[in-house]
């Protein structure tokens, strides 16, 4: 696992800045790959960060760490989260699609916000994979 001084530096090295880190503050869902920090917002977990590690970027890494942070929630009886993008992170729209959050319902600024169901996009991984293994 990555320290806290360390998640700080990738996010600085992925464009944000110090104004937009909010890690230090905020609860942690960690794998070896990456974690995704979150808070409580309008009572409703809202994802601040969501970090792959560089080394780590490949395929469906990003999905086990959606997974991990998805089971830590709904532990706690939520369904629904909120994801926030600021600026153009085109990756992170990417995956937001597959979790089933097509739309933003809100743009503020330069951020669009996102509702996200839990355990969408891991049964859409897990349906495209039996059927990759099938062919």
């Amino acid at each position: 696992m990555v320290g806290m001084d360390e998640k700080v530096r990738l996010l600085k090295d992925e464009g944000l800045t110090d104004d937009e880190i909010t890690v230090t503050k905020d609860r942690i869902v960690e794998t070896e790959d990456g974690f995704i920090s979150y808070r409580m917002e309008n009572g409703l977990p809202y994802i601040t960060h969501a970090m792959v590690y560089p080394a780590s970027r490949k395929s469906w890494v990003w999905l086990d760490i959606v997974n991990r942070f998805e089971q830590e929630i709904a532990s706690e009886g939520h369904e629904l989260y909120i994801a926030e993008v600021i600026g153009k992170k085109g990756f992170f729209r990417k995956m937001l699609r597959f979790l089933g959050a097509d739309r933003p319902y809100a743009v503020v600024g330069g951020a669009s916000y996102y509702l996200v169901r839990c355990g969408y996009g891991i049964r859409r991984l897990r349906r495209f994979q039996a059927a990759e293994a099938s062919v």
